[in-house]
């Protein structure tokens, strides 16, 4: 995994920004759970660990340190601590797999999607590749990891079409779905194994908050919205 090879500063300063960005969530949301914004996520993740941007690119991730590729996500807590997420977009081979039967547009769409896992390793100079999930649940911040894997072609099964149109399938490993008319392949996060639970305590007024920040900065003062 990725994270638990950093140092214990970095982590420290990681799990501080995630507060301190969590704690700010008024500024774009009523909601119980803390809001951030995949941007800064992106951004923090590599400013925290001195990891390359990599998230403007056309690339299955948004960040690489060493032979390490990172795949940033940022969802909200389910219940069942299952998420079905975005994991790549295929707008440009629409053509290639729109007139195919279900299972035949399930072996294309694995195609192509394991053809640009294989790139992003060339593009990145990466061997290993891990989603790195941060996950927004009513009062805290978790963090967990997984291995980004490509589907088996050869065990893929249970291929069900749905009334809107839309394929899931399993490899036996991972559960996906492919929403043809959005030309998107979905996969399932099970929130199980956490590396860190973090407590947020979201500031009822960011805006006071901010300008607290910039006054006592001016003054030559510290503040941290975090605390």
């Amino acid at each position: 995994m990725f994270f638990e090879h950093q140092s214990n500063k970095e982590k420290e300063y990681y799990k501080t920004m995630l507060k301190t960005l969590g704690s700010l969530s008024r500024l774009f949301s009523e909601n119980n759970q803390p809001a951030l914004y995949y941007r800064a996520t992106e951004n923090l993740l590599c400013k925290a660990f001195g990891a390359k941007n990599l998230s403007r690119g056309d690339i299955s991730i948004d960040a690489s340190k060493d032979n390490i590729g990172i795949g940033i996500k940022t969802f909200g807590y389910k219940k069942n601590g299952v998420s079905r997420e975005k994991i790549a977009e295929f707008n440009k081979d629409y053509a290639s797999f729109s007139q195919l039967s279900a299972k035949d547009k399930v072996i294309k769409i694995s195609e192509l999607r394991n053809a640009r896992i294989e790139s992003t390793k060339g593009i990145a100079a990466v061997n290993d590749l891990f989603y790195h999930c941060i996950v927004r649940k009513a009062g805290s911040i978790l963090v967990f990891e997984e291995p980004m894997h490509k589907i088996n072609i050869s065990k893929i099964k249970n291929i069900v079409v749905s009334s809107s149109g839309t394929i899931s399938f399993s490899d036996g490993k991972e559960d996906y779905s492919f929403s043809v008319s959005k030309s998107t392949l979905y996969k399932k996060f099970h929130a199980r194994k956490f590396l860190f639970e973090i407590p947020v305590k979201i500031i009822d007024d960011p805006f006071h908050a901010l300008e607290k920040l910039l006054i006592q900065n001016k003054d030559g003062n510290n503040f941290s919205p975090a605390e």
